[in-house]
């Protein structure tokens, strides 16, 4: 039904969704009355407009507030992607002074350029960043030590 209905282009969908709803409720109404007579008492009358204008004052009110609160949530969606483009922004600009190696992987800035950075001189301490399993096996072999700061337990030793 949902690759039938997305087959559809939209203009024509809207067609048959809002022309239909009109022709069958012209349909109904004409078939309404050609089997019943219509009322003479002038009440009944006053009372039915009575209540479709409530209705439609109901109606536009709940309309008016979906269209409220529909907006609110494409300008709370609006600044939340915002903030993440700035987030980004930032994040792309503070690891374009890494060497290659480096962007991407190191995750506290802060610690890195602290407590890590100073040591790292390329000869006797590199940074490498991250190596694929075939690297990893000859560089784990060959290394004296082995610094792997991670702030979790990491659960298959595989990382």
């Amino acid at each position: 039904m949902d690759a039938f209905l997305d087959a559809i282009p939209a203009w024509l969908l809207f067609i048959l969704i809002v022309g239909g709803s009109v022709g069958l409720a012209w349909a109904g109404t004409v078939l309404l009355r050609r089997r019943t007579t219509a009322p003479t008492d002038e009440k009944h009358n006053e009372v039915a407009g009575f209540i479709f204008a409530t209705v439609g004052v109901i109606y536009a009110v709940l309309l008016a507030f979906t269209v409220i609160i529909v907006l609110e949530q494409d300008l709370a969606a609006e600044s939340a992607v915002s903030q993440e483009a700035a987030a980004l922004i930032t994040v792309a600009h503070d690891t374009s002074s890494f060497p290659e190696p480096a962007r991407g992987q190191v995750h506290d800035v802060d610690y890195y350029h602290s407590a890590v950075a100073p040591h790292v001189d390329g000869e006797s301490v590199r940074y490498l960043g991250n190596v694929g399993p075939d690297d990893r096996a000859r560089i784990l072999g060959d290394a004296a030590a082995l610094l792997h700061p991670i702030g979790f337990a990491e659960p298959f030793g595989l990382s």
